[in-house]
Formats: structure tokens, sequence, C-alpha cells
């Protein structure tokens, strides 16, 4: 490949002198190729919130369910039959409590998770989002000033 990239510009250095005036630029067209070099960051981040986020929904659905219970614990009928069964008043209110302070922290955790998530599904779109240009071929200058041909080739690798 090199081999036919030299030969190339050794066809163009070698006519550049009958073609090329003094003072002219002569330039090799540069094309620029549109990339997305963090697409695959983007998606796992982007994934990786979405998932999080669906841990924020099972985390609601936990919080639902304790408060649910702590509701249905603290109706006065219920109370009242828990306490003709043999338990006191305060061990009851003590098990409902514990419904009440799991919901809480359920809820606590829903709202980091939609947080947390949301924004890592933000951060990864973004970063999906971001192009970049490089270049396709080697830069290539060369000017003549009537006496000879002055090149230039730079490569990145």
């Amino acid at each position: 490949m090199y081999r036919f990239i030299t030969l190339i510009l050794l066809m163009v250095l070698v006519t550049l002198p009958f073609t090329a005036q003094a003072g002219d630029d002569v330039s090799l067209t540069k094309n620029v190729e549109t990339t997305h070099p963090y697409l695959w960051h983007g998606v796992g981040l982007a994934g990786g919130g979405a998932l999080i986020f669906i841990v924020g929904i099972a985390f609601n659905a936990a919080a639902d369910s304790e408060y649910d219970k702590y509701d249905s614990m603290m109706s006065e009928a219920k109370m009242k039959a828990a306490i003709a069964a043999g338990e006191t008043k305060i061990d009851y209110t003590a098990r409902a409590d514990s419904h009440l302070a799991d919901g809480k922290s359920y809820a606590a955790t829903r709202t980091v998770s939609y947080v947390a998530g949301g924004i890592l599904a933000l951060t990864g779109g973004i970063l999906m989002l971001l192009t970049e240009e490089k270049s396709t071929v080697p830069k290539f200058a060369a000017t003549t000033d009537g006496k000879g041909v002055y090149a230039n080739l730079t490569l990145s690798f």
C-alpha cells in the first residue's frame, strides 16, 4: 500500500514542474470522513442508564407495596383484630412502622435510581451524537517557485 502511495506521489512530483507556475500552491484534496468516536461508550452508558431506571421502577412497586401494607395494618379493624389475638398495641404499631420505614427506604432508592438512570441515559445519548472528522488520506502539499518543487507529506499513525 505504501509503495502505491509513494508511486502516486512521485508521479505528482514529476509532473508538477510542467503544470505549475511560480508561486502556485498545489495540494491534493483531503477526503474527510465523519465518525462517531464515542458511539459504543454512549450506547453502554445509555443502556446502563435505562437498566438503572428500570430498577427504579421495581423499587417504586416495592415502595407502593410497603405503603399499602402499612395503610392496611393501620386500619381500625385490623388493629382491633390483632389486639384481640393477643398482640400488644406497641408491638403491632412497631410492625406497621417497619413497613412504613421500608417503604420510605424503597422510595428514596427509587428516586436515586430515576435520577442516576436518567443522567446516565442522557450522557450516553450525548456521547452517541458527538462526531469527529478524520482525514482518510495523507495530507500532501506541493508548491513551486519556478526553480524547483517543494513537497510536504504528513502521515499520522
